[in-house]
């Protein structure tokens, strides 16, 4: 099917393609049929994705990977679907949420409603009703600014372009500049470790203590000719 589903991805969007690369899909499903298939046609658009085989397992990977979407099915071991999708609005009101069921379920359709959920699709899950989801997930990823970050001193960063906006003005970083300012957003108000700094911001390369406080300070300089 791969072959098949990439020549409908030519005739697609330019712009719908180029913000989801971008994202990071959470998808959670205990199916393994089902979760290669929804990970199949999800790695046509982005290779960043998060698999989950049970709701806890999800929910732990949502805490800590931070994605742009979630996929979820109803049933599933520990928390299912929809005790998934509450627990994660009660910190994230507007992360679009995509659930999948076996069948059209009316109690569970409107116990869904109070989570604002994207869609609701009915299982076998086909291309084209995923991407429809997909294309509303994107919509409403961008009219509600999701890919904006809004840092300090009115400063935004931008995850679409990787750069960062002051009063209109496009800051752009450089590639240790991206890594650590991604690392800090996704352990926000946490703290970060020395070892995790050099293998994230560093890559292969050896991060000696002065690198550090001089790549520190270069940033604070950077700051204030910004401001």
């Amino acid at each position: 099917y791969k072959r098949q589903y990439q020549r409908r991805v030519h005739g697609m969007q330019k712009e719908f393609l180029t913000i989801f690369q971008n994202l990071t899909v959470l998808i959670a499903e205990d199916n393994r049929d089902q979760r290669e298939k929804l990970e199949e046609i999800i790695s046509l658009f982005t290779d960043k994705i998060l698999i989950a085989e049970d709701g806890r397992k999800a929910f732990e990977l949502f805490k800590s990977d931070k994605p742009n979407l979630v996929i979820t099915d109803i049933k599933m071991p520990f928390l299912d679907g929809l005790q998934l999708s509450s627990k994660i609005r009660e910190s994230d009101t507007k992360i679009p949420i995509i659930v999948l069921t076996a069948h059209t379920d009316v109690p569970l359709l409107l116990k869904s409603v109070s989570l604002h959920l994207i869609n609701y699709i009915v299982k076998p899950v086909t291309y084209e009703s995923l991407v429809g989801s997909l294309k509303e997930s994107v919509e409403k990823i961008v009219s509600g600014s999701l890919l904006e970050v809004e840092l300090q001193d009115n400063y935004v960063f931008n995850q679409i372009e990787n750069c960062i906006y002051k009063d209109n003005e496009k800051i752009i970083l450089g590639k240790k500049e991206l890594n650590f300012l991604v690392l800090l957003l996704k352990y926000k108000n946490q703290v970060v470790s020395k070892d995790l700094i050099e293998e994230i911001v560093w890559g292969d390369s050896v991060m000696t203590a002065a690198a550090l406080k001089n790549f520190i300070f270069k940033k604070k300089k950077k700051k204030k000719k910004n401001t």
